[in-house]
């Protein structure tokens, strides 16, 4: 409501708030009924209440579920239900009796405003998915570093291979060096004797 603070009310006090609501939603019964749409009504006039609405939720009351009254001078007037909805131009909002509950629903995109349970589920399915992005983000930091450590490794044992290949071929000339010169001096022996 304009005029007033943002916060939760349980109750609206009007000596603590200063000014009368502009919008009031009863949840009517059978034992409320009567007070409901004879003494409120009167009442919210004087407080100069812009839009009431009456909601039934066992049907005892309304056929509709629903029942909603705007002031137009100082008095209220009955507005029209439609397929249980009714606009509210004070909250720019539709009122809709779902047949489980009462519900706010935005005219422009036919969505209805979340009701604390939808929005702390959401917040939930939220978290949840933040929580799996980041298991899966320290999932493939794992991956990475242990195709690093694989990459460091095969690198490693490559130098070792070519180190070892190179050790070889030095031993094998090494060997085939010594090898033509002991031929040579197995040679040179039989010449001389």
């Amino acid at each position: 409501m304009r005029g007033v603070d943002k916060h939760e009310r349980r109750i609206y006090k009007l000596w603590e708030e200063g000014r009368g609501p502009d919008v009031v939603f009863e949840i009517s019964s059978r034992k409320t009924i009567l007070k409901d749409t004879l003494q409120k009504p009167r009442l919210y006039e004087r407080l100069g209440v812009r839009e009431y609405y009456l909601y039934d939720p066992e049907y005892d009351a309304f056929p509709d579920g629903l029942a909603a009254m705007r002031l137009v001078g100082a008095q209220f007037e009955e507005t029209e239900v439609k397929d249980g909805a009714v606009h509210s131009d004070v909250l720019g909002l539709d009122l809709v009796d779902t047949g489980r509950t009462l519900r706010l629903r935005d005219p422009r995109t036919g969505h209805f405003l979340p009701t604390r349970q939808e929005i702390i589920k959401a917040q939930q399915q939220a978290e949840a998915a933040r929580q799996q992005a980041e298991a899966a983000r320290q999932q493939a930091e794992a991956a990475r570093q242990q195709a690093e450590a694989a990459r460091q490794q095969a690198e490693a044992a490559q130098q070792q291979a070519e180190t070892r290949a190179r050790a070889e071929a030095e031993a094998r000339e090494k060997a085939e060096t010594e090898l033509a010169q002991l031929r040579e001096e197995l040679a040179r022996l039989r010449s001389q004797g």
